[in-house]
């Protein structure tokens, strides 16, 4: 007997780490998904405007017009558009995003707002060619929604095979959004960092008198993953008879890039869908209009949104 119950103590001693160490797997992995979940829950509820926030501010908004797009489309004002349509808007601005974000807001936005009628899209070089960076890490603050969307999951994949692996862990994704719940609570005084209440955001200053030489002419490869992703969103709009309009804001040619010829390639590409887009690269040429080569300034920015709601006047609503 005492060789016996040595000999079982023995292969229960063996046992016991890795048995230890797999409960303590267990509980981490029912802690990341529990935790990931509250958070992805407490970000809806917030309006702080500070990162992720951006696309639960957008999301959640009620408005039957919505403007997307990146820094550029902050300058369209959604009280001119309603002036001009009679439909409220809110200005979804995400500076610094691409069509990889853009995707997976408008789905969001097609399933949570039951009032959506018409989408403004401001067009950036950024939603039609690859290589730059910042647009692989800018869409990560749509992570919080790679459970839900699988559109996120598979632009995430497409970005980084990697994150397949790191996806899988449900506090990874929501990696970015402890920040804006705390300042939602705890600072709300810093909830319009990022736009007004209304999403319009422009700013003061002039380049008038700066010195600048322009850059040459960009007809870069068209990104075959993001031209697939705008047909796409192009479908979708259709399918909603949600009526959707492609517009490019103005560029101060003089001091940077003239990327007139790709915005043409998008234009022949528009007209193949069917869907309106209205170039206004160069509609203001006047340094004094631009707080930087790339950006209106206030001063140009209600010029910039009645061409855009003028626009909006002359396009046809899709049938309902």
């Amino acid at each position: 007997m005492a060789a016996s119950s040595s000999i079982f103590s023995s292969e229960q001693a063996r046992r016991l780490p890795w048995r230890a160490a797999a409960l303590f797997a267990l509980l981490l992995v029912l802690l990341d998904q529990g935790v990931g979940r509250l958070v992805e829950r407490l970000i809806l509820t917030t309006d702080s405007n500070w990162g992720p926030n951006q696309v639960a501010r957008l999301i959640n908004r009620r408005e039957p017009g919505i403007v997307l797009g990146n820094s550029r489309a902050g300058a369209i004002a959604p009280k001119v558009l309603q002036a001009r349509t009679g439909l409220a808007f809110y200005n979804g601005t995400a500076p610094g995003q691409s069509i990889h974000y853009q995707i997976i807001a408008f789905e969001a936005l097609l399933k949570r707002n039951p009032n959506l009628r018409v989408v403004v899209y401001e067009l950036d070089h950024l939603d039609l060619t690859a290589g730059n960076p910042a647009t692989v890490r800018a869409v990560e603050v749509a992570s919080f929604l790679y459970g839900s969307s699988a559109t996120a999951r598979e632009i995430f994949h497409t970005l980084d095979p990697w994150n397949r692996l790191r996806f899988l862990s449900r506090t990874y994704r929501v990696n970015g959004a402890i920040a804006p719940i705390l300042v939602d609570h705890l600072f709300p005084s810093q909830r319009g960092r990022l736009t007004s209440d209304d999403g319009f955001k422009a700013h003061d200053g002039s380049m008038a008198g700066k010195p600048c030489r322009p850059g040459k002419a960009e007809n870069r490869p068209l990104s075959p993953f993001k031209i697939a992703l705008l047909k796409r969103l192009v479908t979708q709009a259709k399918a909603a008879k949600v009526k959707l309009v492609f517009v490019t804001a103005p560029w101060l040619i003089a001091c940077g890039v003239d990327r007139r010829p790709l915005f043409s390639r998008f234009a022949e590409l528009a007209a193949r869908w069917g869907v309106p887009y209205r170039s206004f690269v160069t509609a203001i040429g006047d340094p004094a209009d631009f707080f930087d080569a790339n950006h209106v300034n206030r001063r140009a920015a209600l010029r910039y949104s009645e061409m855009v709601a003028a626009t909006l006047a002359e396009t046809p609503k899709p049938a309902r």
